[in-house]
């Protein structure tokens, strides 16, 4: 009596997540088809990975049934799917021996930072959300469409693309793979939550206040908690100085970061609408 209700944990057993796990436990199976030689098979596993990778997150957003456990499955299975996938293609020369275990390793990057960015305070809760940049959400989709080639071609009994043409693609997809990787290692940009209850301040700490300017970016949040329009979770992304000191505009380092600031904000604007 007068307690508070325990927060009700979304659950993980549903028709979306169903769809990824179907997906996930399909990886072992189509891989072994498309290793071997059974093409109709492997394409028939294919298109069971596409239709159910688009129905997924869509399906679990009309019922209200997202969550970061149904993002990570889905991710996971995608990263299980081709990589066994392209695995299979390597062993009969279609595509480079390092890719599918680059897109194995950039994918436990990928879950391993988001993990990182869920343990600060004033996280999200309800565990990791994956964000990927720009260059590594095409990365994802090309791994995709790389494996269908040979997989459609055999399947439908096609001669055209040439193991060649898959090949420089794969190639290709190697660099941008390792260019993803490096961009996540050496990454200036850092992200913070705060909550409403991490702006406290020590009221002898905060000084007499001459002009606008003088105040940081913690009293300002105050200022809009004291008004009542404080949002509840605050992302702040930002840039790392390499120098601090009189200037007017950009530096080139900061220049150079701007593309990586747009990715990061239209991933924060976008990551809602994804599982």
């Amino acid at each position: 009596m007068g307690d508070t209700p325990a927060t009700r944990q979304p659950s993980r057993l549903t028709l979306a997540n169903a769809l990824s796990l179907a997906r996930l436990l399909a990886a072992p199976l189509f891989a072994w088809a498309a290793a071997t030689g059974r093409h109709g098979g492997a394409l028939a596993l294919f298109a069971f990975a596409v239709a159910s990778d688009l129905a997924d997150g869509p399906l679990a957003r009309r019922r209200g049934e997202s969550s970061a456990f149904g993002g990570f499955l889905d991710h996971l299975s995608d990263a299980t799917f081709v990589s066994l996938g392209l695995g299979a293609c390597a062993l009969r020369g279609i595509v480079p021996a390092p890719l599918p275990v680059l897109v194995a390793l950039a994918f436990a990057q990928y879950a391993l930072d988001s993990r990182r960015s869920s343990e600060r305070p004033g996280a999200a809760p309800g565990g990791p959300v994956l964000r990927a940049s720009l260059l590594g959400r095409w990365n994802g989709v090309l791994y995709f469409v790389l494996l269908g080639v040979p997989v459609v071609r055999d399947g439908l009994g096609l001669g055209w693309p040439a193991d060649a043409f898959v090949l420089v693609a794969g190639w290709l997809l190697v660099a941008s793979t390792l260019l993803s990787m490096l961009g996540g290692v050496f990454l200036l940009l850092e992200k913070e939550r705060i909550l409403p209850s991490d702006m406290e301040l020590e009221d002898e700490a905060e000084g007499v206040k001459l002009s606008c300017h003088d105040m940081g970016l913690i009293e300002k949040l105050r200022m809009t908690q004291f008004a009542g329009s404080c949002p509840e979770q605050i992302v702040i992304i930002g840039v790392e100085p390499a120098k601090v000191e009189w200037n007017t505009g950009l530096s080139g380092e900061i220049q150079e970061k701007i593309p990586e600031i747009i990715d990061a904000v239209m991933a924060e604007i976008t990551c809602s609408r994804t599982r």
